[in-house]
């Protein structure tokens, strides 16, 4: 078998990476003896550590080849959003996590069911599990079609690379595998990217001066400058209107994914108090502010090289996400190009190792273990170990059934819109009133789900021959669906839901919020 555009040297660095991360990974975790120890590493975990590994979680696979591609084909707006994201990092710092370690959960979905009851509980386990099942796949399946435009091998064995080595490891160590796991494919990580901003400069003649004057003054295909840097116009409302629905974006998705989804937040939980987890999420969003301006800024580069190079990234002007690996297949050279295949896999692996560990102690820690009580410890690290391979085996088989349907790749990806919005909704009635009920909770955030997906159903089916000019469609014209920005969605499900459930008076013994004691 062939492997593409990877020379010997360039598999000999992929090979010595699979085994050196896998090894690492089962020798830094040891072998997890408690539940504790497999899902929160006995909340013993530095926050620098911690840091890099929420820092890499929220760097994906999709943001190492997404925001090059988005800059590729628009402009750096994008790196407005990173401002939103420090915002979301001191709300979910100072509210969240302070709750969620003085209530000393391991789910975060059992600090709902303190504060409300076990039904609250179970619903937000559940609306997280399909959540991040299908989120995860799609990032899964990302990288995987990435990696066919530079290994050319079937997206099949790249799912299987991914997330079979993952499992080896975390289905051992638990958490504390993932956490020292994740510096390590960080360093690779962020080696990867400069590496790349200096070989992209130096490939375009006249440098940086070039990729500037190109990036401001070149004439796209409607005549107008391209404004890859975001800079023309720039004090002008529409603009600015843009900015501000980016950062409402960010902040309102960012603060839903830190503070209401396990696999964010289980990192945060690993340290030994409140503090040193806030300070991990702090510097997380600090250090976002230079990764997603490169980032971005390695997009318009490459936007730059096209037009000086023309005919070589072929297939980025049919698909803008695929210029960055068309970029490290085609031009970087043999060693380089090894190095940033590593890099894609570090992107991958570090998302996905938590995710299927976050899955797991989701379905133990919120179901098996208060369905099955009385069992041993030993019993429910053996529990914990078989939800780990079955997160990973079901998240393989919808990352290669996603792999053939372009249309619910995208639906996955903006899941969270739909579901995360109204999860944070019925978290802030639980933080911030002395109101809420399991009940409320178990209308609100299912109706409003429902309500939205029926409202921004042009995003969801719009190009389906059945749905368009149907009556579904006509409606949702009329309430302004076409006028509305689709990013602002979670923002109505946050409100709605907290909304509707506020209005529901607490049950007796659960009026007393949790940062009250």
């Amino acid at each position: 078998m062939t492997f593409g555009y990877l020379t010997p040297l360039d598999l000999l660095l992929v090979v010595a990476y699979f085994i050196g991360i896998i090894a690492l990974g089962i020798w830094s975790g040891g072998r997890a003896k408690s539940v504790a120890q497999m899902f929160v590493a006995e909340r013993q975990m530095p926050w620098w550590a911690v840091f890099i590994s929420f820092t890499a979680a929220a760097f994906s696979a999709l943001s190492f080849i997404g925001k090059p591609g988005q800059a590729y084909a628009e402009n750096m707006k994008f790196f407005f959003t990173t401002f939103g994201n420090i915002a979301a990092c001191l709300v979910v710092g100072f509210l969240f996590v302070q709750a969620y370690h003085r209530s000393g959960v391991i789910s975060i979905y059992e600090w709902l069911g303190q504060r409300f009851g076990t039904s609250s509980q179970r619903l937000g386990a559940v609306y997280f599990l399909v959540t991040r099942l299908l989120a995860s796949a799609v990032r899964v399946t990302a990288i995987a079609l990435a990696l066919d435009v530079i290994l050319q091998i079937p997206i099949q064995l790249s799912v299987i690379l991914v997330v079979g080595s993952t499992c080896a490891y975390v289905v051992y160590g638990g958490l504390k595998s993932v956490i020292w796991t994740d510096v390590v494919q960080f360093t690779i990580l962020i080696t990867g990217i400069v590496l790349t901003f200096v070989i992209v400069i130096n490939a375009v003649p006249g440098g940086l001066t070039e990729i500037i004057r190109i990036a401001n003054d070149t004439v796209g295909p409607d005549g107008k400058p391209v404004n890859k840097l975001f800079l023309r116009d720039f004090w002008t409302w529409v603009t600015w209107k843009d900015i501000l629905v980016m950062i409402a974006f960010a902040f309102v998705t960012s603060t839903a994914a830190y503070g209401c989804d396990q696999d964010m937040m289980q990192r945060l939980l690993s340290t030994k108090n409140g503090g040193e987890a806030l300070r991990s999420m702090l510097t997380s969003a600090l250090v976002d502010l230079p990764m997603t301006g490169g980032l971005l800024f390695i997009g318009v580069a490459l936007y730059a090289y096209a037009q000086t190079h023309p005919g070589i990234l072929v297939v980025a002007s049919q698909k803008a996400d695929y210029v960055f690996p068309e970029f490290i297949a085609k031009v970087l050279p043999s060693g380089f190009r090894g190095m940033l295949v590593a890099a894609l896999f570090s992107a991958a692996m570090g998302s996905t190792s938590a995710a299927i560990n976050a899955l797991a102690s989701s379905a133990i820690v919120d179901f098996y273990r208060p369905l099955v009580p009385g069992r041993t410890e030993e019993h429910y690290v053996f529990a914990s170990r078989a939800a780990t391979i079955v997160s990973s085996i079901v998240l393989a088989v919808l990352a290669l059934l996603f792999s053939k349907a372009e249309g619910i790749l995208w639906l996955g990806f903006k899941l969270v819109a739909f579901t995360y919005g109204g999860l944070l909704g019925i978290f802030l009635v639980g933080l911030l009133t002395r109101r809420g009920s399991s009940l409320g909770n178990l209308i609100a955030l299912p109706t409003i789900t429902a309500l939205l997906i029926f409202w921004r159903a042009r995003d969801l089916f719009g190009q389906a021959d059945w749905f368009k000019g149907s009556w579904w469609d006509n409606l949702t014209r009329t309430l302004y669906a076409d006028r509305i920005d689709w990013q602002l969605t979670i923002v109505f499900g946050v409100v709605l839901t907290f909304a509707i459930a506020v209005v529901f008076p607490p049950e007796e013994g659960r009026t007393a919020r949790p940062l009250e004691g």
